[in-house]
């Protein structure tokens, strides 16, 4: 604090550019959270992506193919609301539709489905911020992040591929 703004301004930006995003306020390399959450992210990105695009693809065809109809009507709408939808948001309307419980955040009196299979002794405790989940559960949390984020692409594809008159040439 005892240099002006721009200065430092320049030396955060300085240290973004070689990757050095300094310590946290606990004192821990930020950088290699970074690091470590990158390879996750990725492989994610990475499924969503080729995910949404195959399935945007095929319906996208199928709309443009019966352009007249109920189902194409239906179809429309589906993608129009799930590309113009805050991701988050969906992520949290999906996750409240499907998943009746997420250790006391979100109860609503129904077990999760890991209790309702009876798979109850085997838990994970890696996941230190929240606390032991069970296998399932951490399945399905992942399977809903995904599907969040790969609803959003589907419909984007299936607008745009409807919105073509003759199919791509590349498919």
């Amino acid at each position: 604090m005892d240099q002006p703004i721009w200065t430092r301004y320049w030396d955060w930006l300085t240290r973004v550019v070689r990757l050095d995003f300094s310590r946290s306020y606990r004192g821990e390399n930020v950088s290699r959270y970074l690091w470590e959450a990158l390879g996750y992210s990725l492989v994610f990105l990475l499924f969503g992506t080729l995910v949404s695009f195959f399935i945007g693809q095929q319906l996208g065809k199928w709309m443009a193919w019966k352009r007249q109809g109920e189902i194409t009507n239906v179809v429309t709408l589906l993608s129009l609301v799930f590309y113009t939808t805050f991701p988050p948001w969906l992520a949290y309307i999906i996750t409240l539709i499907f998943v009746p419980k997420l250790r006391g955040w979100l109860n609503v009196g129904i077990e999760s489905l890991a209790d309702m299979l009876g798979v109850v002794d085997l838990t994970i405790t890696s996941i230190s911020a929240v606390g032991d989940w069970e296998p399932l559960d951490i399945l399905l949390f992942i399977m809903f992040s995904l599907l969040a984020g790969t609803l959003l692409l589907v419909g984007l594809n299936a607008l745009l591929n409807r919105s073509n008159r003759r199919p791509i040439p590349w498919y």
